[in-house]
């Protein structure tokens, strides 16, 4: 069984909007999606507890490779 983390970003904009930017990963630790979601721009903010999107937390992403291995000692020595 696998399990999928995802980010939601749920920014209010005016008094009725709502962001509705979600990432979804293969992570299986939150820290691991925070993780993989800071390297595409992704922000968690601590002072409202929330994760945002790179339009909502104004980070641009960093370019790098499409598929992120955040554990690589985990992939069973494939290189």
């Amino acid at each position: 069984m696998s399990a999928r983390i995802m980010l939601i970003c749920e920014r209010l904009h005016g008094d009725y909007g709502v962001c509705a930017a979600t990432l979804l990963t293969d992570a299986q630790t939150i820290a691991d999606a925070r993780a993989y979601g800071a390297r595409l721009g992704w922000y968690w903010s601590p002072q409202v507890r929330q994760d945002l999107c790179p339009t909502c937390s104004g980070r641009q992403p960093t370019r790098g490779p499409s598929v992120v291995h955040l554990r690589p000692e985990h992939d069973g020595g494939v290189q």
